[in-house]
């Protein structure tokens, strides 16, 4: 995965609110800009003006999505510099801990990470006042943070800055594989394929491990949002939870102390994330075709078996028909909840008009699992038939729909993109041919 730097923050909009904005000559006489913005107290240092209040709005949205998530408000009460990594020297004597750096080679996730890391830092940090003021019997008792090993934040503010990082970026940063879709996790937990939640909250990857990070960032959003979406107060409970792992107390026993009261019955850790994780991690609508929709469902609803006369001498049975598969869904419950989920977003996906007769097969399979095969064998064939009708309809409306369409779209405008495509394809593939300028250059 190529990495990108920030100077795609030059592109955004000219808000940032400032009260102070100044040009120095830098000691080796190049200039620079420096602007304080009340909103959010940072101090931007950059080599052009425009670099420092684009980075200025940006830290302010950061900002305020950090505030967001850990539901709090109000002005923070210390300063955030925030400098571009150029020619000029750095004199700035701000602490590092309250200091991020952009430029210099640093890709965008790097520099996000950095920034979202420093804010939630500084937000923990007030909690954690806040909280000794509250409570005078503490102080002296909690240690000052520390920093984990390799460098990385507190081992569940490291997760939790993974995870805000992701949303952050993938929302912004459209040239990368990052989306807050969780394909590659859904994936992943179809094949029974759980990272271990001991090690996400413990043992961190750091944001310059490329692709590796991506996919621990996901997976941390993930969690945070398997947390986020738990009935009481959750946003509390994660506020707690960061101020012990900044008070040096073991993530999975702080990770236990916030949240094991939602654990079910002689339910573990990992079984409690498994199931969270699975349940929040369902696609956004991607409007999947009809054709696409009937394909998925009668590959769903029948099962190949050897000794037809088809290809490779297989031919297809229909799951009611199969009563060594049914009984063995009774005791695989992994195997019967992909499938049960597997139908779940097919109807996410399906157009309207299919949806209730796609519930009507979910509804079926439940019969399965209660040892009702009967029941199961008659509901999924009235499934089938009803939506076998949903689908004829559905096809109707869509040729009805495609002949008047044809009457003011041309053929050209409706292939557009395709044709398109066959283009870029016809002109990379004549750069390939010997004697094209890319065949001379390599001589």
């Amino acid at each position: 995965m190529k990495s990108r730097t920030l100077s795609g923050l030059g592109n955004i909009a000219f808000l940032a609110i400032v009260i102070c904005a100044s040009r120095v000559s830098g000691i080796s006489g190049i200039s620079y800009y420096t602007e304080i913005l009340h909103a959010g107290k940072f101090r931007i240092k950059a080599t052009n003006e425009q670099t420092c209040r684009s980075v200025g709005f940006f830290a302010s949205h950061c900002s305020d999505f950090v505030d967001r998530f850990l539901g709090i408000s109000g002005q923070p009460t210390r300063q955030i510099t925030i400098v571009e990594l150029s020619s000029f020297d750095d004199d700035d004597e701000t602490t590092s801990r309250y200091k991020v750096t952009f430029g210099g080679g640093k890709s965008d996730t790097q520099v996000i990470y950095s920034l979202i890391s420093t804010l939630l830092y500084r937000r923990v940090q007030e909690l954690k006042d806040n909280a000794l003021l509250d409570d005078k019997d503490m102080v002296g008792i909690i240690p000052s943070p520390q920093r984990s090993k390799k460098g990385l934040e507190r081992p569940i503010a490291h997760c939790v800055a993974s995870a805000l990082t992701h949303r952050i970026a993938s929302r912004i940063m459209p040239g990368k594989l990052l989306t807050a879709d969780y394909e590659v996790a859904r994936n992943q937990f179809a094949k029974n394929e759980f990272p271990e939640v001991d090690k996400l909250l413990a043992e961190g990857i750091d944001a310059d491990f490329g692709s590796l990070f991506d996919l621990y960032m996901m997976h941390c959003d993930l969690l945070m949002l398997s947390l986020e979406t738990l009935k009481g107060s959750q946003r509390k409970r994660i506020q707690d939870l960061l101020i012990d792992d900044f008070n040096n107390l073991d993530p999975i026993e702080a990770f236990d102390k916030a949240f094991a009261t939602y654990y079910e019955k002689d339910e573990t850790r990992q079984a409690f994330y498994e199931r969270r994780v699975a349940a929040v991690s369902r696609r956004r609508h991607r409007g999947s075709s009809t054709d696409v929709i009937a394909d998925a469902v009668q590959e769903l609803e029948t099962v190949k078996v050897v000794g037809g006369s088809g290809p490779a001498g297989l031919k297809t049975v229909r799951l009611e028909d199969m009563p060594k598969l049914l009984e063995d869904y009774k005791t695989d419950t992994r195997a019967f909840l992909q499938l049960e989920q597997q139908f779940r977003e097919l109807k996410f996906d399906a157009p309207l008009l299919l949806q209730p007769s796609l519930d009507k097969y979910i509804l079926a399979l439940q019969h399965i699992r209660e040892g009702q095969t009967r029941r199961f064998k008659r509901d999924f064939r009235n499934a089938r038939k009803e939506f076998q009708e949903a689908l004829e309809r559905q096809r109707k409306i869509e040729a009805i729909l495609d002949v008047e369409e044809r009457k003011h779209i041309s053929a050209r405008r409706r292939f557009e993109d395709y044709l398109e495509i066959i283009d870029k394809y016809h002109e990379f593939s004549d750069q390939l041919r010997p004697g094209s300028p890319i065949f001379d250059q390599a001589k």
